[in-house]
């Protein structure tokens, strides 16, 4: 298709999106350049588009699904289940039924764990999920103010002695989320280097 040709297509169908898939490749390219040694998820909130789920997955990024609508969408797009991270507060026992198996549930309280085991025990499965923690600290080292998500990383004590009474869901990872649109380099690395410190201790 020519330039003319597609001004034409793109005038019949206005208004509408257009995205430039080289960009959002060299986009790709550019952040795993720079950060070779980490696995990306692509947040499908941002951009539940078809095309451009295909395009990220093309370039190895997996997927940051917040519905299981989200998970249907990656899977239908060629993501892999092992890439794909459910991340949602307060999943139902429907919505854990309707994805298992296909994503890496994140639970994000006690109450979620003991639901994704009933699942995964109805299934005669061993669930590999993770953890959300709502740790105590913020970006900006301030006094944490209460989060409603997550699980105090305070109530982790006796986390192990919890665990025991699931057997049908093993721990394979942390997630730990406290705020979106941060740029300054220094304070991500502080941040970063307290989410590994975390991780490490519970490990």
């Amino acid at each position: 298709m020519n330039q003319n040709q597609t001004i034409a297509l793109i005038n019949d169908k206005l208004p509408c999106y257009v995205y430039r898939e080289s960009d959002i490749i060299a986009r790709c390219e550019e952040i795993k350049s720079v950060l070779c040694n980490f696995d990306f998820l692509y947040s499908v909130k941002t951009n539940p588009y078809p095309s451009v789920i295909s395009t990220v997955a093309g370039k190895g990024f997996g997927a940051d699904a917040a519905s299981s609508r989200e998970v249907d969408i990656a899977i239908e797009n060629g993501i892999d289940a092992k890439n794909i991270y459910y991340s949602t507060p307060g999943k139902t026992v429907s919505e854990i039924e309707h994805v298992f198996g296909r994503c890496v549930i994140i639970a994000d309280s006690f109450s979620e764990i003991k639901r994704i085991n009933l699942v995964a025990k109805k299934h005669g499965k061993i669930a590999k999920i993770g953890i959300r923690i709502n740790p105590d600290f913020t970006m900006d080292d301030d006094n944490l103010s209460p989060s409603k998500f997550g699980i105090d990383i305070e109530q982790l004590d006796d986390f192990e002695t919890f665990l025991q009474q699931y057997p049908n869901v093993t721990i394979s990872g942390i997630h730990i989320h406290i705020r979106s649109q941060v740029l300054d380099f220094e304070k991500l690395g502080r941040y970063y280097n307290k989410c590994f410190e975390i991780a490490k201790s519970l490990n």
